[in-house]
């Protein structure tokens, strides 16, 4: 029983003994270790412009723009088809009316009968065959029938349609020889040389939004021509348009993208959006300061999908970190990423 003991007695020692020499040899290897540190990417802060801006559809539209409209009663006699380039004044059409013929006619003879009496009167009073009176009365019958003439005139002037201005004849809303009635439609007339765009702001920007502003459609840089400060009960937008150059490749009431400045600074400072977490209902930003971390509160201006403005918590030349901020804690060491973005 004492071997026993004794080789059971030796045992422990000896297992004991292994086991503080192995916990030496792990503590001596984690202690000759380096502190493995976290790697993050940074960016200094430095001032720069900034905008938001909004994608919207807009409505090609001529700003020169008419409805042709039937000024006497007949049918109609289409001369120029549609599509056609018209001068100012141009006959397009006529509209055929035998009474508003015939009665232009007989003005013109009863202006030249009345003008022949009154010159044959004038020419007895002077041998002293006719009085005064009769010239007089001639006078009145020859400025009666020239009034005739001038109305008879009118309407037959309505019944010719004419080019307003110099464009293009837009599509006919009657088919040749058809009847039409005063004030009826007959076609649409427009000009190229000058183009606009509709579109329509939701009403959250609009008080942001005045004439002047910014605009990018059909690649031109344009200023903001109108908009409407009412908003529309139906869709809670407000109508607006802007000028557009001249362009023959664009149609008439085609889609077009147009891209609206709602505001833009510059010369601010502006960092990546991701750079920014949100911690107990405030904006913050992780700073480097003699490698460790620091917290900073930050003030948002504007801001898009990629980048924010800086109002205030931040100075040029801070060192932000913009990737990896995740899992940081105040004042942990880290290490920076060799490459560092820079803003542009």
């Amino acid at each position: 029983m004492s071997i026993a003991r004794f080789l059971y007695k030796k045992y422990l020692l000896f297992l004991v003994f292994f086991v503080f020499c192995v916990l030496i040899k792990f503590f001596n290897n984690d202690s000759n270790e380096p502190e493995t540190l976290k790697v993050v990417e940074t960016q200094i802060a430095k001032k720069s412009d900034i905008k938001y801006e909004i994608n919207l559809i807009g409505t090609v539209r001529p700003k020169k723009y008419c409805t042709l409209m039937a000024k006497a009663a007949g049918t109609i006699n289409i001369l120029i088809q549609s599509g056609s380039n018209v001068k100012r004044g141009e006959i397009i059409a006529k509209i055929e009316n035998s009474d508003i013929d015939k009665t232009y006619d007989l003005s013109i003879s009863a202006e030249h009968i009345a003008k022949d009496q009154y010159e044959r009167t004038l020419l007895l009073t002077k041998r002293g065959v006719s009085s005064k009176k009769d010239a007089e009365n001639a006078y009145q019958g020859l400025i009666i029938a020239e009034k005739d003439l001038a109305r008879a005139r009118i309407e037959q002037e309505n019944t010719l349609v004419r080019a307003p201005f110099d464009g293009i004849l837009g599509a006919y809303k009657v088919r040749d020889g058809e009847q039409v009635s005063i004030n009826c439609p007959l076609a649409s007339f427009y000009s190229r040389k000058q183009l606009i765009v509709e579109f329509e702001i939701p009403s959250q920007y609009v008080s942001k939004i005045n004439p002047g502003q910014v605009v990018y459609t059909n690649g031109q840089l344009l200023k903001l021509t109108h908009v409407q400060k009412a908003i529309d009960e139906e869709n809670h937008m407000c109508p607006a348009c802007v000028e557009l150059e001249s362009d023959t490749e664009l149609l008439i009431g085609a889609s077009i993208n147009v891209t609206l400045v709602v505001e833009e600074k510059q010369n601010t400072i502006v960092i990546p959006y991701s750079a920014v977490f949100i911690k107990k209902g405030k904006n913050f930003v992780y700073v480097v300061k003699d490698g460790r971390v620091a917290s900073c509160e930050v003030t948002l201006g504007i801001k898009n999908k990629e980048k924010v403005e800086i109002l205030d918590g931040l100075k040029e030349k801070d060192e932000i970190i913009i990737i990896g901020q995740d899992r940081l804690l105040e004042d942990m060491k880290i290490k920076i990423a060799e490459k560092k973005a820079e803003i542009k």
